[in-house]
């Protein structure tokens, strides 16, 4: 009867292990399950570009307006700036740092982004000394390793910004000088298609006989 009673707590106790021990690890596997599903959709963002055209002027400094939606922080993301080709890109920002070795030759030192505001979720960038030549199509390509978004800006370069006002200033000195001869030669319709007097006339006309 003691015999029994023993084997009777010992496979009670074994299974009460096996029941704890399957719940405990049943319950760490759903943990883990919760995090990852809440880190997924806590991660989930929007790249926002308030405006979807910049326009400047040859020769200005230009931003290209960027953000992510919520804004959560971008620091620990990849936020590659591009045109046409993903692998070149205008500037590469990962690893918690730009990488000027990925970038396009023709942009290396002419941009950045506003790396204290990556914990805002500002992803915008800057563009330095814009030339005609950077006209175009500018992808903003933000990865989170778990998720990733972009937005698109068109940036429009104008000519030199004298060149752009020249036709303003030769349309008014147009004006200008016009008003300056109408009012200051004077009108031959006032004296019916002659001559008028002069004194040099006058005296010309009493000497006459």
């Amino acid at each position: 009867m003691k015999v029994q009673k023993r084997w009777s707590c010992i496979v009670f106790l074994l299974l009460h292990i096996t029941q704890v021990t399957w719940t405990h690890g049943l319950t760490k596997h759903v943990l883990k399950l919760t995090r990852a599903f809440c880190g997924f959709f806590s991660e989930r963002f929007q790249v926002v570009a308030p405006s979807s055209v910049v326009l400047a002027f040859a020769g200005e400094d230009v931003t290209l307006p960027t953000s992510l939606s919520p804004a959560i922080s971008a620091q620990g993301f990849d936020v590659r700036w591009i045109r046409d080709d993903f692998d070149s890109p205008v500037l590469l920002y990962q690893n918690l740092q730009i990488r000027p070795e990925r970038q396009i030759q023709s942009y290396k030192g002419r941009t950045t982004l506003f790396l204290e505001e990556l914990l805002n979720g500002n992803v915008s960038l800057r563009l330095q000394d814009v030339r005609v030549s950077d006209s175009g199509v500018y992808r903003c390509f933000v990865d989170s390793r778990s998720w990733n978004e972009e937005a698109h800006i068109t940036l429009t370069i104008e000519g030199d910004l004298v060149l752009f006002f020249c036709p303003f200033y030769v349309t008014l000195f147009y004006l200008v000088f016009m008003l300056f001869q109408k009012l200051m030669l004077p009108n031959p319709q006032t004296h019916n298609g002659s001559c008028p007097k002069t004194p040099l006339n006058k005296e010309f006309t009493t000497q006459t006989f």
